[in-house]
């Protein structure tokens, strides 16, 4: 289950989840993707996920960008497993941690 707050597509969107399915994961992935945006999850790690590379330029220095490209790597991130994500994408990418 989700709410969603916010009247002005061109600036963003809140987005309160209260349960992660594969529905809703599909969602927001597909949403994320369509309007370029960059969520910013209240999760440990701080990553700034996005669809593709330099969308979080300007988050840089607070938020590491993480490109993923699946809805369940996403959900893998917004459930707690960030840190696992990205030991597997620097292992993917060739960078160590």
């Amino acid at each position: 289950m989700a709410e969603v707050f916010g009247n002005n597509l061109s600036t963003g969107l809140t987005v309160a989840l209260r349960r992660l399915t594969p529905n809703l994961l599909r969602f927001l992935f597909d949403l994320l993707r369509a309007a370029d945006w960059v969520l910013l999850p209240v999760i440990e790690g701080n990553p700034a996920i996005v669809s593709s590379p330099g969308l979080a330029i300007g988050f840089a220095d607070s938020f590491p960008e993480v490109v993923w490209g699946s809805p369940e790597e996403l959900g893998a991130i917004l459930l707690g497993d960030y840190d696992a994500c990205k030991r597997y994408r620097d292992q993917i990418v060739g960078e160590s941690g």
